[in-house]
């Protein structure tokens, strides 16, 4: 496998896992809370804590999980980024 093909593989897969792991926190927020995440701040029935835990549970399950990955792709490819 050569660089280009390394780094299409580790941009596309990272931006997959991202994708994956958005969903899934939605779904388990749903699961969890008994209503779907707050994904507009703006709206009337949206209280600021939901709005900020959102954000936090999301990003940081997000983060963890891409940056898993990135180390594992890093390391199984010898990827430098």
């Amino acid at each position: 496998m050569n660089q280009k093909q390394k780094n299409i593989l580790f941009t596309v897969g990272s931006l997959a896992v991202g994708l994956a792991t958005k969903s899934l926190v939605k779904f388990l927020w749903t699961k969890a809370r008994g209503n779907p995440p707050p994904l507009n701040p703006a709206h009337a029935g949206v209280s600021m804590i939901e709005a900020i835990g959102w954000a936090v549970t999301l990003a940081v399950v997000t983060g963890l999980t891409r940056t898993f990955y990135r180390k594992k792709i890093s390391e199984k490819y010898a990827i430098d980024v």
